[in-house]
């Protein structure tokens, strides 16, 4: 698929001809909540390598304080946009198209709209918690948000039993579920 496709109202612009069908997008309007999508304007999916947007963007930027430099999915601050590196030829950029990836980037936009990870109870939580969300949730606070709400919207009983004071922050915070 390439072109443009609508995840509800947010366009997902296809670059490079990604793997990307109709059941990934029906799999995304299923699993991707409404308000992480509320401060999004656009969602690149692109293959690497196709000097496409994704390629672009990512060269403008200064990524050597990065958690990683393999980087797969990625926002820029002052930037509602999410720019995704799939299917890539030479393996580089290599991330698994899924939800979790829309979700985890769509949170760091949400972070940034409302400054979570500069408050004191969230920086609490990271140090304390961010070892039971996974390895990559320690390399800092954003990270730790990002990865908390991918398990929060996608595997919550698993979270609210490895780390109960996680889920009942991000239940507090976005009351998904009853």
């Amino acid at each position: 698929m390439e072109g443009t496709v609508y995840l509800k109202d947010v366009p997902i612009h296809l670059e490079g001809d990604p793997d990307f069908s109709q059941y990934s997008l029906e799999v995304l309007r299923r699993e991707v909540p409404d308000m992480l999508l509320e401060n999004c304007e656009e969602i690149y999916v692109c293959v690497t390598g196709t000097n496409s947007t994704c390629d672009q963007e990512y060269a403008k930027h200064d990524w050597s304080n990065a958690p990683t430099q393999d980087v797969g999915a990625f926002t820029v601050m002052a930037s509602q946009k999410v720019y995704i590196f799939n299917n890539q030829p030479y393996g580089i950029f290599l991330t698994e198209l899924s939800s979790g990836t829309f979700i985890h980037e769509l949170m760091h936009l949400y972070d940034q709209r409302y400054s979570l990870s500069t408050q004191k109870e969230v920086f609490d939580l990271y140090r304390d918690y961010a070892e039971e969300i996974s390895d990559y949730a320690t390399s800092n606070c954003q990270e730790f948000l990002a990865d908390a709400a991918r398990k929060y919207f996608l595997a919550p009983k698993k979270l609210e039993k490895k780390s109960r004071p996680v889920y009942d922050y991000f239940q507090d915070l976005f009351h998904y579920y009853q």
